[in-house]
């Protein structure tokens, strides 16, 4: 346990030991980014995904203590965060601006595929998952995903065919659904 830690810990203990005003009282502590970091990973491992991008939000807040390295990974995460709320414009947004700080990390391209996959926008999913596959041919998460997409794609341009060719009598189609679910990292 850090010296940060156990101050916090004392000082609840200290505000706790007293009795409580009539009025509401709400206790705030003062994270430091990387604590607020932790904070969301965790939330957004438990399915809290809202309380995550709130303290995903609030670390960029903070963002001068945030190194490179860390605020990639933030944006990443937030990216994803925004991907299960569907909300793929701000999802985009965060996406696009961890390219700009490395536009060679293929977590953040695969991010990137599976926001596209999950809007439809196949041709730009393949595109960034070819770009991903081309740094790491081996994980088994962009291969799933590569799986994914090019299923999705091909059942779309079916789809596609088959209602060009839907005035054809005697003809029965079933223009089928999509298999599976892109894995986000």
């Amino acid at each position: 346990m850090t010296a940060r830690s156990l101050f916090f810990i004392s000082a609840l203990v200290f505000a706790f030991s007293f009795p409580a005003p009539a009025s509401a009282v709400t206790v705030e502590l003062l994270f430091d980014s990387n604590e607020l970091i932790k904070a969301g990973k965790k939330a957004i491992h438990q399915g809290r995904v809202e309380k995550a991008v709130y303290y995903y939000e609030k670390a960029l807040k903070r963002g001068a203590s945030i190194g490179k390295r860390d605020m990639i990974h933030l944006r990443s995460d937030l990216c994803v965060a925004y991907m299960y709320m569907e909300r793929f414009e701000e999802a985009l947004r965060q996406c696009k601006i961890g390219l700009s700080l490395m536009p060679n990390r293929w977590e953040t391209l695969n991010n990137l595929g599976t926001l596209y996959l999950l809007q439809g926008d196949y041709d730009n999913a393949i595109v960034h998952y070819r770009k991903a596959l081309k740094m790491r041919p081996n994980s088994s998460v962009l291969n799933k995903n590569w799986e994914i997409v090019m299923q999705r794609s091909e059942a779309a341009r079916e789809n596609t065919r088959l209602k060009d060719g839907d005035n054809i009598p005697g003809r029965r189609f079933d223009n089928g659904g999509s298999t599976g679910s892109a894995v986000r990292q």
